[in-house]
């Protein structure tokens, strides 16, 4: 499955380029958060966590996005030692 993240540090930031770019990724989920990427207890992206199993594909809109994604999953938990349902 293809799993969307979205994330914007503030309120006033728009997601729609990052929405734009999930639609054409054709997601099945996306989970968007409007906070710090310095958090890692982002709510939308512990719930993706929780979804995500392994072969799933992350989609990210640029990579300072996926280097946080990174760091969050390191300090969360491995996803490759899930199994899917």
């Amino acid at each position: 499955m293809k799993i969307g993240y979205i994330r914007v540090s503030r309120d006033k930031q728009t997601t729609a380029l990052q929405e734009d770019a999930m639609r054409s990724e054709h997601c099945e989920r996306v989970f968007t958060d409007k906070m710090s990427g310095k958090r890692f207890d982002r709510p939308e992206f512990l719930k993706m966590l929780d979804v995500a199993r392994a072969g799933d594909v992350i989609v990210v809109w640029r990579l300072d996005r996926e280097g946080a994604i990174t760091q969050a999953i390191d300090r969360n938990g491995d996803l490759a030692g899930r199994s899917g349902n």
